[in-house]
């Protein structure tokens, strides 16, 4: 399950950041482009310049246009460090950045104004591996 974080402390967030840049140092981990370069075309990290979606499968595809830099952060996580989205994992203990709600908040699935409470009874899908998980319950604090 996943709780997300109440107003995380600025320590907490740029701890994260700074550790998201050792992620994938230098080089898109898909396309191989070093930081500051384009994507290439059918890079599944590039997003889509009109949605923020991957633009291999965005349908603004061709209006969009192409051109999306590798920047050196995983796509979002600029996004969840201004917003202050994290989240505890209680599988793993781990704090992370809550790309999915950054995700769900661009693409107008929830309410701009959902609070943290409201999210974390919200169902969501994890990208990474298609699995559906249930976020929050009884145990918020």
């Amino acid at each position: 399950m996943f709780f997300p974080l109440n107003k995380p402390p600025k320590w907490l967030l740029d701890g994260l950041l700074e550790e998201a840049k050792t992620h994938h140092p230098g080089k898109c981990p898909d396309c191989g482009v070093k930081t500051g370069e384009k994507h290439v075309e059918g890079c599944d990290v590039a997003r889509c310049l009109k949605c923020g979606g991957q633009r291999l499968s965005c349908d603004c595809k061709g209006k969009a246009g192409g051109g999306d830099i590798w920047t050196g952060l995983w796509p979002g996580v600029k996004e969840c460090h201004e917003k202050g989205y994290v989240v505890y994992d209680t599988a793993s203990g781990q704090i992370m950045f809550d790309l999915n709600r950054e995700a769900f908040a661009r693409q107008g699935a929830f309410p701009k104004d959902m609070t943290d409470k409201e999210y974390a009874k919200f169902e969501c899908r994890r990208g990474i591996d298609g699995r559906t998980i249930s976020v929050g319950g009884d145990g918020w604090q």
